[in-house]
């Protein structure tokens, strides 16, 4: 498909998502009663106030990404993987992001890099350790 298809296809599915949201419109208006004015709020409950920063030693959410490589890499410690072979145990297809995510664990010590491309569980059950660390 080329760009200029690609684009033409977007441009129609835009038109029939809008056709549908002015649809579904209609009917909540159809729901409403009629002396109300405007459309309610659809936030029912305030959003919980997200803690300032990001706490040191914290773990990865549970199912995340980080999660699923930290854990695929504590199952086999002694196994070092690269990018692709990570990959390919979890059914990523995204490289790049996992390519991210992977440095991004590396540099957080949460996962340890054995050498140039291949990443193996930390050492001690995925505590920090000092190895590697520059002197300032």
């Amino acid at each position: 498909m080329t760009t200029r298809e690609r684009i033409i296809d977007l441009v129609n599915r835009i038109q029939v998502a809008r056709a549908q949201v002015q649809q579904l419109e209609a009917e909540l208006d159809a729901l409403l009663p009629s002396g109300r004015v405007g459309r309610p709020s659809l936030t029912l409950v305030p959003a919980p106030a997200k803690p300032a920063g990001r706490p040191k030693g914290r773990r990865a959410r549970a199912g995340s990404l980080a999660s699923r490589v930290i854990e695929l890499l504590e199952s086999a410690p002694s196994e070092a993987l690269s990018v692709p072979d990570v990959a390919e145990r979890l059914g990523v297809s995204n490289i790049r992001s996992l390519r991210a995510t992977v440095l991004r664990l590396a540099s957080g010590r949460k996962i340890r890099r054995q050498k140039r491309g291949r990443y193996q569980a930390a050492a001690g059950n995925g505590r920090k350790t000092r190895a590697g660390r520059r002197k300032k």
